[in-house]
């Protein structure tokens, strides 16, 4: 089954080569990544800020190990107003990363819808973070296309 996998990942790893499926190493890791957050109808942000504890009580327990990071994909059309969950994020020393303004197959856009989405979020997110550091980006249902 191991074997499949891989090939699979290595096939589609060579249909899109600007994206990155899989990357050979030598070290041991894990990535941490969060999708969807916040939480469309979660007000109070607590399904993250629940997340955002886990991890961070992981931290404290483990703290003579290297402290665990996770990258948070927002859709920025799931933030409220009064939200205060990016700064919270970034606070505790996780990456903010794009995820769209609303949560569809990104892959059944138009290039323009795409675009338009693409760089609505992105701004949205530079805005919040006060940083040009958004450098990921992860398409809704994680199916991508040649045009992306």
């Amino acid at each position: 089954m191991k074997n499949l996998s891989q090939e699979i990942v290595n096939g589609v790893a060579q249909i899109f080569p600007d994206a990155i499926f899989y990357k050979k190493h030598t070290e041991t890791a894990v990535a941490l990544t969060i999708d969807d957050a916040p939480c469309r109808w979660d007000r109070g942000d607590c399904g993250t800020k629940t997340i955002l504890n886990a991890v961070a009580l992981h931290n404290q327990k483990y703290s003579h190990l290297e402290p665990a990071r996770a990258t948070f994909f927002i859709i920025s059309s799931h933030l409220l107003p009064d939200s205060q969950i990016i700064p919270e994020i970034m606070a505790h020393g996780h990456e903010i990363a794009n995820h769209g303004v609303i949560d569809e197959t990104h892959a059944l856009l138009t290039p323009q819808q795409f675009e338009q989405q693409l760089k609505e979020a992105h701004e949205k997110l530079l805005e919040l973070t006060g940083e040009d550091s958004i450098r990921w980006y992860r398409p809704g249902r994680g199916f991508y296309n040649q045009t992306m």
